[in-house]
């Protein structure tokens, strides 16, 4: 056999659906997929900062558009430097080490970063990084979601979920939801 290759091509649904399948199979058989996961997690990260459509975005590094790190290894992985001018947010250096710190998994990072791209009007990205943290119990994140889900930013408008959120961060010991939580209880509670 001939080691003739050309580039590895398919459509993002193709890829998609493996991933999905690839996922759920794994869960099912309880295998753990570190590499799996951070492959997944890397792109989804860059679908969200970049405002992107997953389709533009992995159409974007089959033409090299947006280079794969050196040490690919077959996933995509994707250096900040290659979509930090794709981010529609002004970054300062602060910011960008907040960001290292978000994608490697660091809670309060995450939870700040979501934070700013809420602030700046980036709802989509902010759900993104505020889920992440909030997954790993960061009340403030907690606190975030419960605003996006009351106003309907990043997420469709759910007073149900807005309070879930809101009862959860005031639960892990967010002051201001604990007096949000205890305002609402008076409130519905008056004779």
């Amino acid at each position: 056999v001939k080691a003739r290759y050309g580039d590895a091509t398919m459509k993002v649904e193709v890829w998609q659906k493996d991933m999905k399948i690839i996922g759920e199979f794994a869960a099912k058989l309880g295998a753990p997929t570190p590499l799996f996961n951070r492959c997944v997690a890397l792109y989804n990260a860059a679908v969200a900062m970049t405002g992107l459509s997953r389709r533009t975005l992995w159409r974007r590094v089959t033409e090299g558009a947006i280079p794969k790190r050196e040490e690919d290894r077959g996933r995509a992985m994707l250096s900040l430097a290659a979509v930090v001018d794709l981010i529609p947010v002004p970054l300062d250096d602060d910011d960008l080490e907040m960001l290292v710190q978000a994608d490697d998994g660091k809670a309060d990072a995450q939870a700040d970063v979501g934070e700013m791209f809420y602030t700046a009007g980036e709802f989509g990205a902010a759900v993104y990084w505020l889920s992440a943290a909030a997954a790993q119990k960061n009340a403030d994140a907690m606190h975030w979601l419960g605003t996006c889900h009351f106003a309907g930013h990043g997420v469709p408008k759910s007073e149900n979920l807005g309070l879930s959120w809101l009862a959860r961060a005031a639960e892990a010991g967010h002051p201001i939801a604990q007096h949000q939580m205890e305002s609402l209880k008076r409130s519905t509670l008056r004779p």
